[in-house]
């Protein structure tokens, strides 16, 4: 996996962002997901 060959901080930023993505989307992320078309979701500065 990606995230073992990775500083361990930087290893947890992105195990944290796959799970909001698996949050966000509903389902784990597989190789269908990957592979598949996807909706950019932005988020404001400000609100």
């Amino acid at each position: 996996m990606v995230a073992e060959r990775l500083r361990p901080s930087l290893a947890t930023c992105v195990t944290s962002a796959l799970t909001l993505v698996a949050r966000l989307t509903g389902r784990e992320i597989d190789e269908a997901w990957l592979s598949g078309w996807h909706t950019r979701l932005m988020i404001p500065r400000r609100l």
